[in-house]
């Protein structure tokens, strides 16, 4: 394994030379053919990380990955993330080739919703955030239910914590996994509407009866319930109130403290809950409540679809 472990690298570091030689970014080709040389090369990149977390989901994945980096970055210097939003198996492995070390404090991945099975299996995450579901991949994976059933299938087997999106119906139903839940989310604010636009699930997830909404963040985020069967957002471990826009957004964060006067210079209430999600998921995994907020308020925004 190990001469076919050397081989696989030496080749991929080849491969993104030349492609580097040409202009090319070189995200995912040399992932690719060291993966056919090594196909257990994730596996082993997992044996290699001391922890790992995993963002997935529709919108989101790229600005929630690179937060959770840059905050993790500033705590510690040892950690590998595929920074350029190349998600796939092949991305992920050209991102080890790239930054190929025998040990990593953290590995910080965003996965498609469509490689999650294989990329979660292999890497074996001991956190997942999940951010929400939206249509956008329709002409990838069939209706948005299929893509849901695909990441939930992928999480049963898994012995980790979820950092859930409990705004999103559509993610909040994982609660139903049994596994170690935390839910983020974003209070009522002066930017929510109970004007329904366009909203990707009218009904419950749990029971197919019809949810009531009290009010929207954006699509079908927002504060929702089921009559039928009493499916509802579960109540937050984390959460954004007292939003202003401010040369961006000032708000307070609320987890085991409350946190005040917080500065994110990007708008987008989506971006609210990237922020959110971030947090909530490095207050779990022990980082300082003030040294994330100070990471946080430094974040630049590089990449990514906003």
């Amino acid at each position: 394994m190990e001469i076919r472990l050397n081989c696989s690298i030496l080749t991929g570091k080849l491969v993104r030379w030349g492609l580097k030689r040409l202009g090319k970014t070189a995200t995912a080709l040399p992932g690719n053919i060291a993966l056919r040389v090594e196909p257990d090369l994730l596996k082993i990149l997992r044996g290699r990380c001391q922890k790992v977390v995993l963002t997935t989901g529709t919108n989101g994945k790229t600005t929630t990955n690179n937060l959770i980096y840059h905050i993790l970055k500033g705590d510690t210097g040892n950690v590998l993330s595929n920074l350029r939003g190349a998600n796939m198996p092949q991305g992920i492995a050209s991102t080890f080739i790239e930054n190929y070390r025998d040990e990593y404090d953290w590995g910080i991945f965003e996965v498609d919703e469509g490689s999650f099975r294989k990329i979660a299996g292999d890497l074996r995450p001991d956190y997942i955030v999940v951010t929400n579901f939206f249509r956008d991949q329709l002409d990838r994976y069939g209706e948005i239910e299929s893509t849901v059933s695909m990441v939930e299938d992928a999480i049963k087997p898994l012995n980790t914590t979820l950092i859930l999106n409990a705004d999103d119906p559509l993610v909040s139903q994982f609660e139903q996994l049994k596994k170690n839940n935390i839910f983020y989310g974003v209070k009522r604010n002066q930017f929510s509407t109970e004007t329904k636009t366009v909203v990707e699930s009218q009904f419950c997830p749990l029971c197919s009866g019809y949810i009531d909404y009290e009010y929207f963040n954006y699509g079908q985020l927002g504060s929702y319930h089921c009559k039928t069967c009493g499916f509802k957002n579960p109540d937050y471990d984390y959460y954004l109130t007292n939003i202003n826009q401010q040369h961006g957004y000032s708000f307070d964060v609320a987890g085991r403290e409350i946190l005040k006067d917080v500065h994110f210079k990007y708008r987008g209430i989506y971006n609210l809950y990237n922020v959110c999600a971030a947090f909530a998921f490095c207050s779990e995994a022990g980082i300082d409540s003030n040294r994330i907020l100070g990471r946080i308020e430094s974040f630049d925004y590089k990449l990514g679809r906003m």
